[in-house]
């Protein structure tokens, strides 16, 4: 939404090369807790997340670089906390995001939005 509030980036101090500026600490599998985060969407999210999806990735696939870029440029949250949610979504591949990606990226985007922390942990409690 126009005029979201700006988000402070957790400092990436300690990255380990080739790991995109995301700590080794936090370099782990996420595949589970991407799943649950998914499986735990409500029907009303569930339709308002695919709508936005097939917005994003007409071809349904994947969304891929450019696109992603531009489409995630539209919740005016600034580049930089893009890129982290980036780092944290795109944890597998850094190419492009999948839907269960797609849904963390969007649910960490709607958490800078309201001034919270962007992390795994922000979209994982339950």
């Amino acid at each position: 939404p126009q005029g979201a509030p700006a988000v402070e980036a957790a400092p990436s101090g300690g990255a380990a090369p080739g790991t995109g500026g995301v700590p080794q600490a936090e370099k782990k599998d996420y595949t589970q807790a991407f799943q649950e985060c998914v499986e735990s969407l409500s029907q009303v999210e569930k339709e308002y997340y695919s709508f936005l999806w097939e917005q994003a990735a007409p071809s349904g696939g994947a969304l891929h670089g450019k696109a992603a870029f531009d489409f995630l440029s539209k919740s005016h949250v600034p580049r930089e906390i893009l890129k982290r949610i980036w780092d944290i979504a795109a944890w597998q591949t850094k190419a492009y995001l999948t839907w269960q990606e797609f849904v963390v990226t969007t649910k960490l985007i709607s958490a800078a939005q309201k001034k919270q922390s962007v992390s795994i942990e922000r979209i994982t409690i339950t």
